[in-house]
């Protein structure tokens, strides 16, 4: 077993030519740098066993070899994702490729009790796959720190639908986790990234579900009440931990579903404001607790993101033309990517991973 530590930052920019020529020189680390083609096959049965157990299974094919791997539930800070995961190695199928995973090949106490395993053998069937490039940067430091970063391009495929993969992840393999924050912030100075909090499989079960209504549409969803300012006036550390994870996570999900009217850009900018000022506040109020200075200059950055938030919604109010009009709603949604504000969700999430 594995325990895969890792971040995941989505992008629309070509990244790999920034990665080469504007980050890696700027590391202190040894560099192995390697690109292979990936094809991966996720199964689960009809009654998505596996999904609702927060477990993955995927066979993966490169170049003829073939491996069955299962991800089990692990635990996730919004956006910093450590799964265990079993790795069984199919060997080289030149002719013909596994039709299935063989689950008993797998530890028998990874499994749930109420798990008929071979009844859920007999019903397996693929749902999705996925198909992408991979480009990977092996960082090694002379402390011994290693991390893997990779970009993948490709996509998600399913019920004759397609989802563009265009991503790096960051997994840690020796040393302390702050790297990755590190190398996130780093990275969010050199290009426009969001916080990927879905796993690709996860976005293969998405795109098998949505209906073409629900993609035109893209609606904002109903604001989330999270906790009120008595709430956090009386909670503890462990209580506005929560909170805090709860409110950073609806943030970084506002970048999934973008608004594609006025009104839902309204709708939007008001639920940005909400969550932005909940999290002002559960900081500070987590700071009076902790006297912690990292948190407090944390705050100091998030207070003039909610300033340029307040003034875009104040210059939207007056009767715009269209293309003023345009310039505000950019401006809003610019908020989900803009450096300084994934680099605030970076260093909440870095202080959550010690709480």
């Amino acid at each position: 077993m594995e325990v895969e530590i890792e971040l995941k930052l989505s992008t629309q920019a070509l990244a790999g030519p920034i990665i080469i020529e504007k980050l890696l020189p700027q590391l202190d680390a040894t560099i192995e740098q390697s690109e292979v083609e990936l094809s991966n096959s996720y199964f689960d049965t009809l009654d998505r066993d596996f999904r609702k157990n927060d477990m993955g299974l995927r066979i993966r094919g490169c170049q003829h070899h073939y491996e069955q791997t299962l991800k089990t539930a692990g635990k996730g800070v919004a956006g910093l994702q450590q799964r265990p995961e079993y790795n069984i190695s199919l060997g080289l199928h030149l002719h013909s490729v596994p039709e299935k995973p063989d689950l008993s090949l797998f530890p028998a106490d990874v499994w749930p009790s109420f798990f008929n395993l071979p009844e859920v053998q007999n019903t397996l069937i693929c749902q999705f796959s996925t198909q992408f490039i991979r480009s990977v940067f092996l960082l090694t430091w002379s402390d011994r720190t290693q991390v893997e970063l990779v970009w993948d391009r490709g996509q998600v495929l399913a019920c004759g639908r397609s989802d563009a993969i265009n991503e790096i992840e960051l997994e840690l393999k020796h040393g302390n986790v702050d790297i990755l924050f590190s190398l996130g912030q780093q990275i969010a100075e050199l290009m426009p990234v969001t916080i990927g909090l879905l796993s690709k499989a996860a976005r293969g079960y998405r795109l098998m579900d949505e209906t073409k209504s629900e993609v035109s549409q893209k609606q904002p969803k109903p604001l989330t009440l999270i906790c009120n300012e008595d709430d956090i006036k009386q909670g503890d550390k462990i209580v506005l931990s929560a909170y805090l994870a709860k409110t950073l996570r609806q943030w970084q999900k506002m970048s999934m579903v973008l608004p594609n009217s006025q009104e839902a850009h309204i709708q939007w900018g008001h639920e940005l404001k909400y969550y932005l000022s909940l999290l002002e506040k559960i900081m500070q109020q987590l700071s009076a607790k902790q006297q912690d200075p990292p948190l407090q200059h944390t705050i100091v950055s998030l207070h003039e993101i909610l300033l340029s938030l307040e003034e875009l919604q104040h210059e939207g109010v007056d009767n715009l033309t269209n293309e003023q009009q345009t310039v505000v709603e950019q401006g809003l949604l610019a908020l989900v990517s803009d450096k300084k504000c994934i680099k605030v969700q970076l260093q909440i999430m870095q202080w959550l991973s010690k709480a």
